[in-house]
């Protein structure tokens, strides 16, 4: 953060937790775990025409990861003039302690226009950051006599996400039958769903004309997929995946193989496979409607 604005931010932040301020008091809807908007709000809720008044936004972050390369944005301010920067460095927040979010606020100056009679202003901000998603799932590998004993049933097909706005699950058919030593190859689908009111977009600098469905640096796509295997008793293994793209409402897959060795065929073992998705996430705040008001 600019030093200049350090103490003001601090009393801020101090202000919005105990109480509403003069102005209205706009939270935005449930945005997943990561960044959300806490408050986007006004300091007056009327402003006279000329005058100035400043938006304040205030993000907190929920989610199991440091968010990074936060900025802030003023993508809609009606006929106010700004006479401050529209987009705005923030620093970054790293995971909650407890039920203690860290948090950043933005604010802009705006001035009002001139008008002849009382109209309505609609201001807006958008959030972006750098955020990670991971999924983890166990892997039964289960000699035939004993899966024959105890079934399948035994063994259930579950993995875990982290708290982000993008939701991970990964499903592979198991368990898997062992009928000797060796290297035992295993296809996994990844699920990807867009749990926020966001949209993600690649780490990558993406060209205007660049709409790929199968993902390099394009719209919408996820492009650093990274897998790993974990657990002992199982070849450690790392790959990077071909990007997916992910449309808001809708779920995004991609399939991997890889490849265990068994050293014991007598025995069941337990493996992990971790799936992790890094990402530049965009989310909007709430509308901020300002009236503004004419000179007497």
């Amino acid at each position: 953060m600019k030093h200049p604005r350090v103490l003001f931010l601090i009393l801020l932040l101090l202000v919005v937790s105990i109480s509403a301020c003069a102005g209205k008091d706009t939270e935005a809807p449930p945005s997943g775990d990561g960044i959300a908007v806490r408050s986007f709000q006004s300091d007056f809720g009327d402003v006279y025409s000329g005058e100035s008044a400043s938006i304040t936004l205030v993000a907190e972050n929920r989610g199991d990861f440091t968010a990074s390369n936060v900025k802030a944005k003023l993508i809609r301010s009606g006929s106010f003039t700004n006479t401050t920067a529209t987009e705005i460095d923030g620093s970054d927040l790293g995971i909650p302690l407890g039920d203690t979010y860290a948090s950043d606020a933005f604010f802009w100056e705006l001035q009002a226009p001139n008008v002849l009679q009382n109209r309505l202003e609609e201001v807006q901000a958008e959030i972006s950051y750098d955020y990670e998603s991971s999924g983890v799932s166990t892997v039964h590998f289960v000699p035939r006599d004993v899966l024959r004993e105890i079934g399948t049933s035994a063994y259930p097909d579950a993995s875990s996400s982290s708290h982000s706005p993008i939701f991970i699950d990964i499903v592979a058919n198991q368990p898997v039958q062992v009928r000797g030593t060796g290297d035992i190859p295993v296809r996994f689908t990844v699920i990807f769903v867009n749990e926020g009111t966001g949209k993600v977009e690649s780490l990558d600098t993406i060209s205007s004309s660049n709409k790929k469905g199968d993902c390099t640096e394009a719209f919408g796509c996820i492009d650093d997929i990274t897998v790993r295997g974990l657990g002992p008793g199982c070849t450690d293994f790392t790959q990077n995946v071909s990007g997916v793209k992910l449309i808001q409402g809708k779920e995004g897959r991609k399939s991997f193989e890889a490849t265990y060795n068994i050293a014991d065929d007598s025995v069941s073992t337990s493996c992990q496979v971790q799936v992790t998705a890094e990402y530049h996430y965009k989310l909007l705040s709430p509308i901020e409607s300002l009236m503004v008001l004419k000179s007497d």
